[in-house]
């Protein structure tokens, strides 16, 4: 998938959770709060998924 989104010149994210015992590098991906929000500023890229009721 990588290498198609590469061949097309697509940017792609990686997400990531702060919910799994997985450390990673803040500028390795993009945080995921996921129904969630920090509790004070974040300097680093982050995103809240949030379902819209239909």
């Amino acid at each position: 998938m990588l290498n198609h989104d590469y061949e097309n010149k697509q940017d792609i994210g990686i997400t990531y959770k702060i919910k799994y015992d997985v450390c990673i590098s803040p500028t390795a991906g993009i945080l995921d709060y996921e129904k969630g929000r920090s509790t004070g500023l974040c300097a680093d890229t982050w995103l809240s998924d949030t379902p819209l009721a239909g």
